[in-house]
């Protein structure tokens, strides 16, 4: 008799202790935020895509090596301009049959894209004249900074901790407290609870550098790149 006195009093322990946690996960005792953050660096680089093509009506053949010439020569090229190995990247080529509509013709194409930057600004538009020169047409550009993977660590943080503010302040307004993080989580842009339109994730902002009127352009004029994250955190209450 004592030993089924003992297992009933176990199983209402246990159906005690799982009513508890129950109650600290319910979404009564939580509060979901989100932390926001955003850091300027100055652009201090340019980032260079560079995308090659090849046709032909028929030959894979063809385009392979009208491709792989192209290919040769952007290397040449980047070699010749001093461009470290680290600064390059590249997609592997593609090739793809297609059918131009217009013309009843079919083609083979091939396409490929590589990415490198240079570590002054001032060097832009002589890089940029260089691939012109060799044939090199398909350009884009962008500012970028050297800096952007060494503050990512410190936005995600204050993110955080701005997120820990705002819980404080709703939690007190309505006579809770916070007690912990029950879970930190980046932002799914298909999340009904957070899907609004923002500003892209990096803004480049104007700043005059402060230099002379004489040699002034418009690469004398300080560049930002504003690097914004959002992460949704979610507190338990006291």
């Amino acid at each position: 008799m004592k030993v089924r006195f003992r297992i009933f009093q176990l199983i209402l322990v246990n159906l005690f202790t799982l009513s508890l946690i129950a109650q600290n996960n319910s979404p009564e005792n939580r509060i979901i935020v989100l932390g926001e953050a955003k850091i300027e660096v100055p652009a201090d680089q340019i980032l260079f895509t560079i995308s090659l093509q090849a046709t032909h009506p028929s030959d894979v053949n063809a385009v392979y090596e009208q491709h792989q010439a192209q290919e040769k020569k952007l290397v040449a090229l980047l070699k010749n301009l001093k461009i470290p190995d680290r600064n390059i990247e590249y997609s592997l080529m593609s090739v793809n049959k297609e059918f131009d509509y217009e013309t009843k013709e079919p083609s083979i194409s091939s396409s490929q894209q590589i990415t490198f930057h240079i570590d002054s600004i001032q060097l832009y538009t002589q890089v940029q004249t260089r691939l012109i020169k060799e044939g090199f047409t398909e350009i884009d550009s962008d500012f970028t900074s050297s800096q952007i993977h060494k503050v990512e660590k410190d936005i995600l943080e204050q993110a955080i901790t701005n997120a820990r503010e705002k819980a404080t302040i709703l939690a007190n307004a309505s006579g809770r407290k916070l007690h912990k993080v029950v879970k930190i989580a980046d932002i799914d842009e298909n999340d009904p609870a957070y899907n609004y339109s923002t500003a892209p994730p990096k803004v480049a902002t104007l700043r005059f550098a402060g230099i002379s009127t004489d040699d002034s352009t418009l690469l004398n004029v300080v560049q930002f790149i504003q690097l914004a994250t959002r992460v949704k955190v979610v507190f338990s209450l006291k």
